[in-house]
């Protein structure tokens, strides 16, 4: 009896999912639409949802993560997985795209104050200075480097500020956890211990940041904890799961 009525009810959800599926996945002629853009401009993904983004498009390959607005507003930076676009905002035209070598971080990308260099975060051990020409194209002329971290492997810069006025960059390092400061005109570093995988950093005044910690705040001993990317971040001991989310208010001045 119990076997019948699971029967039963697989058949209900998958009778249900069928209908819901043919109802989304079908244009108002009958035809089966496929995954992708769609004529009218919404998407169709995988999951047999339709997408209808606000605004205007600019498609290219990739994975962007993060992007800035030139101070005259003529220019957007993209990071993607590979590489810095560069777009003309008056148009959407993608002008260039300049390579980043060993791919670009999950987050980190800006202009200077004067619009005519780009800094990005490298998805290992760098932040890369793009400076513009007068004909508007960018080319690598700079970089930051940061040690390794104590757990080994690479430090991976990823969200910063510049307060170029102050002389200052200041960047999480995702598996260092610490906020990196940069001093700009020698490019000394010191850094500052966070939480666990700092993600972004907002700076409040010259005195005061604020970082967020993907991995939460660091363990205490006793704490139930697991390794990920070879630090220490505190789980949930009844299932294991990541339970921690924090954001570190540092005093600049004490470090």
């Amino acid at each position: 009896m119990k076997t019948s009525k699971l029967i039963y009810i697989i058949l209900l959800f998958s009778l249900l999912f069928t209908q819901c599926t043919e109802e989304t996945s079908k244009s108002p002629d009958g035809k089966v639409k496929l995954i992708g853009l769609q004529p009218d401009g919404s998407i169709l993904v995988p999951t047999n949802q339709l997408l209808r983004p606000a605004g205007f498009q600019i498609q290219f390959n990739g994975r962007p993560v993060d992007l800035a607005l030139s101070p005259n507003g003529k220019w957007i930076a993209v990071l993607n997985k590979n590489s810095l676009e560069l777009i003309r905002v008056k148009d959407r035209t993608i002008v260039q795209r300049l390579p980043i070598k060993k791919g670009g971080s999950y987050n980190g990308v800006s202009f200077s104050a004067n619009g005519k260099k780009v800094y990005v975060s490298q998805a290992r051990d760098h932040i890369f200075i793009a400076e513009m020409s007068e004909e508007n194209v960018l080319s690598w002329v700079d970089k930051i480097t940061f040690q390794k971290p104590q757990v080994g492997g690479h430090p991976v810069p990823g969200g910063f500020v510049l307060d170029e006025h102050n002389d200052k960059l200041y960047t999480t390092l995702n598996r260092s956890n610490s906020l990196a400061v940069v001093k700009l005109s020698d490019k000394t570093i010191k850094e500052i211990p966070v939480g666990v995988a700092p993600y972004e950093v907002l700076l409040f005044s010259p005195q005061k940041a604020y970082v967020s910690n993907w991995g939460g705040r660091q363990p205490k001993e006793g704490e139930a904890t697991y390794k990920s990317s070879k630090s220490d971040i505190l789980i949930d001991p009844e299932n294991g799961i990541a339970n921690n989310g924090t954001v570190s208010v540092i005093d600049l001045k004490k470090g």
